[in-house]
């Protein structure tokens, strides 16, 4: 008796840990007729999605799991000629079958290969989405996972409660939105938002206006051109090589702002919690409104200051001929103007 116990827990080990994994690995695939501009949608949980676009004509669908798909998932594929749309659910797994090694649903890997000029509307509560070389109108949303773009021309929205956002080479609007995790931004042209509650910020080589909005770490930017509102209440802030015009709040840290070419327009920078430092180039014009309550005001340019506006704490006055404002306000440091 004891032996033909010890073989039946033998035989439950290896069918949970091995040939689950190993014997019952299943991969599903499919091909529907696709046109330029249609619409790809895919609804899911517990899965992974990733859609990459191409010269083709045709949807190429490919669902890949550790353990059996039909077990687990109930699978549906809905085609319009020009569209797709790809359902999936979870089945109740049998208690019985959950006691002999069944375990858990397993995840899945969906992978789409669509025209590039395809929309896109990708919903799932378990898992990451990437998406490549797509141009048309994006939206993606996931509770449990990681977000990944690259190479998107079109109006792109993408937003996780659970991750991170990383996204590159995007012409076109950008929403990003995140509650879980940082925010990677390079090579944006077009109007664009990024905005996590639970991470940093980072964004490089962004032409175009909008803003960049965290509550739990720091903000940087380099090589920016356009009107940018930079904003966080847990971190400091930097922007590198910007043109335009720029508005930074914090409430964590210090303020460092670069100008590679005059101002084209209002600016304004506040602190609570650290000093600022600005600069811009030689011969650049702006009138000046600086003060702090924690330590001193200075500057490289002259200034040519209004009557009982220049204190240790406090100038205010132009800068060569006058121009945009530039607004300079910190409570926990000093406040440098330099030039550059």
């Amino acid at each position: 008796m004891k032996i033909i116990s010890g073989l039946i827990l033998s035989i439950l080990v290896c069918l949970n840990l091995s040939a689950g994994d190993l014997l019952c690995a299943d991969r599903l695939e499919r091909s529907f007729p696709a046109r330029p501009g249609g619409q790809l949608t895919v609804i899911t949980s517990g899965s992974q999605i990733k859609v990459e676009g191409a010269e083709v004509s045709t949807y190429a669908v490919t669902i890949e799991c550790k353990k059996s798909i039909e077990e687990y998932y109930q699978v549906d594929f809905a085609s319009t000629g020009d569209g797709l749309t790809i359902t999936v659910e979870r089945k109740k797994t049998d208690k019985l079958l959950g006691i002999i090694g069944s375990g858990k649903a397993p995840g899945l890997k969906i992978a789409v290969i669509a025209p590039r000029e395809t929309g896109t509307d990708l919903k799932t509560s378990g898992g990451g989405i990437d998406l490549r070389n797509l141009a048309g109108e994006l939206q993606a949303r996931t509770s449990g996972g990681k977000i990944t773009c690259d190479g998107i021309d079109g109006a792109l929205a993408v937003h996780t409660s659970g991750g991170s956002i990383s996204c590159a080479n995007i012409s076109g609007s950008l929403d990003a939105r995140t509650s879980g995790g940082g925010i990677s931004l390079a090579s944006v042209d077009g109007p664009f938002t990024g905005k996590t509650s639970g991470g940093s910020i980072n964004a490089e080589r962004i032409t175009g206006d909008g803003s960049l909005q965290t509550s739990g770490g720091k903000i940087h930017l380099q090589d920016s051109n356009g009107r940018i509102d930079l904003h966080t209440s847990g971190g400091g802030i930097t922007a590198e090589h910007h043109e335009g015009s720029i508005t930074a709040t914090t409430s964590g840290g210090g303020i460092k702002v670069e100008f590679v070419t005059p101002p084209t327009g209002d600016s304004e920078l506040k602190t609570s919690g650290g000093g600022i430092t600005f600069s811009m180039p030689r011969g650049s014009s702006a009138h000046l409104d600086a003060k702090t309550s924690g330590g001193n005001v200075s500057s490289d340019f002259a200034v040519l200051v209004a009557s009982g506006t220049q204190k240790r704490n406090r100038l205010e006055g132009k800068i060569g001929e006058g121009g945009p404002l530039l607004s300079l306000r910190a409570s926990g440091g000093s406040i440098r103007i330099r030039e550059n």
